[in-house]
């Protein structure tokens, strides 16, 4: 039942800090009870998926991805020019906040029978200056001071983003921004945060982008505007209660093309990964990637 399936891996190692070695080797097993050939990638450094999956991944290929969001991310950017991908997350990562987004709970019984059943879910992608594809969501502002406060740390979890934040509510200094949607008027504002959100979720579990879904065909303009500290800090409560979007200084904008300038920040996130640019165009992708759930 699993004939003539091309079968490639993406193994990133260091995924939770070594936590993905033991799903690796339990998706190995699965796959050899079910007689199903496989090629394994190992990356070995930062952005080596993308090398491997340029190089290796071939049209109609099935890819499993052992590691997080940032293993996802390089993936994708690897294989975006190849046709008929079918893509399978095992969630190895910190957050797993695109596998979160398709799917509450993972066990190896239901992917083979997601494999069996050729199970996907649609899922829409972003281009951001005609050079990176995202799938999740890209971020300027405060999210910034938090991952890099969190990488100071040895230990990177859940609860360290969390201290991050925290710390951050105190530090971040706001920033001016320009922003147009759909080549319309540029619209200048201070704020704590601005992004753009393919999925709900974000950061490790953080529900940021209530509105948007993978698959329509669109994505959300997420912004919170700067209106002093009381509010960052009500802003803070309200993400970790799952109701940031009752917040008054909480805007959401669907779209499918934003044109985005950060008048300070050069640094920006894009799924977990920092990059560098002061200004962005963002489009709505007219092609699909398919993901098994």
């Amino acid at each position: 039942m699993y004939l003539n399936k091309k079968v490639k891996i993406i193994f990133n190692p260091n995924a939770h800090r070594g936590a993905s070695v033991e799903l690796f080797k339990q998706l190995k097993a699965e796959l050899d009870k079910h007689d199903i050939s496989y090629v394994v990638l190992e990356t070995k450094k930062h952005k080596d998926a993308i090398e491997l999956s340029e190089k290796n991944i071939e049209d109609n290929d099935i890819v499993f991805i052992v590691g997080g969001d940032g293993t996802v991310y390089e993936t994708i950017n690897g294989t975006i020019t190849k046709n008929n991908i079918r893509y399978f997350i095992i969630p190895a990562g910190t957050g797993n906040d695109l596998y979160g987004t398709m799917k509450n709970k993972f066990s190896f019984e239901d992917a083979m029978q997601s494999l069996k059943k050729n199970l996907t879910k649609k899922c829409n992608t972003i281009t951001i200056n005609e050079t990176v594809t995202m799938s999740l969501f890209l971020a300027y502002g405060i999210v910034i001071d938090i991952i890099m406060e969190c990488r100071k740390g040895k230990k990177k979890n859940r609860f360290c983003y969390m201290k991050a934040a925290a710390k951050s509510i105190f530090s971040h200094k706001p920033t001016h921004f320009k922003y147009s949607v759909e080549d319309g008027k540029v619209i200048s504002i201070k704020a704590d945060y601005i992004g753009l959100h393919n999925a709900p979720r974000a950061g490790g579990g953080l529900y940021i982008s209530p509105f948007s879904k993978i698959d329509d065909n669109k994505f959300e303009l997420v912004i919170l505007e700067y209106v002093g500290f009381v509010r960052r800090m009500l802003n803070f409560v309200a993400i970790v209660r799952k109701k940031i979007d009752t917040q008054p200084n909480y805007r959401s904008i669907s779209c499918k093309k934003v044109q985005l300038k950060s008048v300070q920040d050069e640094i920006f996130c894009v799924d977990g990964e920092i990059l560098k640019g002061k200004e962005i165009i963002a489009k709505l992708n007219n092609g699909v990637i398919k993901f098994y759930i």
